[in-house]
This record gives structure tokens, C-alpha cells and sequence, in this order.
């Protein structure tokens, strides 16, 4: 039950970031690898996005303005909104000094 208020409060707080978005996703259906440190993978559709690490799995919504990427999500750890910031260059996305590839 928990999981599904997680769910419910991210989809409120992400509703802004939902009707400011451009109409067409280019991120949809792409692939992100880090493998520097274990393994990390970026899943995007049109709104959302999943994160997979070598022991945490999360998702949460996402907004695109190229060249920036912000992510919503709540920390699983200590169940708080959790706002990120990043920028995509071409088949690059960075997270400070973590790089992911597209895929």
C-alpha cells in the first residue's frame, strides 16, 4: 500500500512537468549505459523513466529542454521528493561527473 501512495505523490508532484513539456518525446524508447562503477541503466518513455542499478530500482517523470534533463523522483531510502539535473549532448547524458551512453 505504501508503494502505491509513493506512486500517487509522484504522479501530483510531476503533473507540472507533464503539461509544460514540449508534444513530441525524444527520449521516448531510448536506452542509457553507465558501467563505470557496477552497472546503471536509463529507460525514457514519453513522461517517465526507470533507473536500474546493481541493488536499486526506481522510476519517476522527467522533463525535457534540450539540453537540459530534470528527474522527479523519491528516494527510496529516505522517502523524499528527490529533484535532478542533467544535460544531454548527443549520445551522451551527464549527471555531474557520471556519463551515460545511449544505447
Amino acid at each position: 500500500m505504501e508503494k502505491i501512495w509513493k506512486l500517487v505523490w509522484l504522479s501530483v508532484v510531476a503533473l507540472p512537468f507533464m503539461f509544460t513539456e514540449c508534444s513530441s518525446y525524444p527520449l521516448a524508447g531510448t536506452e542509457w549505459i553507465n558501467e563505470d562503477e557496477g552497472f546503471r541503466k536509463l529507460t525514457f518513455e514519453e513522461k517517465e523513466f526507470s533507473y536500474y542499478g546493481d541493488k536499486v530500482h526506481s522510476i519517476g517523470a522527467y522533463s525535457y529542454d534540450p539540453p537540459f534533463i530534470t528527474f522527479i523522483t523519491i528516494h527510496e531510502g529516505t522517502q523524499q521528493i528527490e529533484k535532478l539535473l542533467g544535460t544531454v549532448k548527443g549520445k551522451e547524458l551527464k549527471f555531474g561527473e557520471i556519463i551515460y551512453i545511449k544505447k
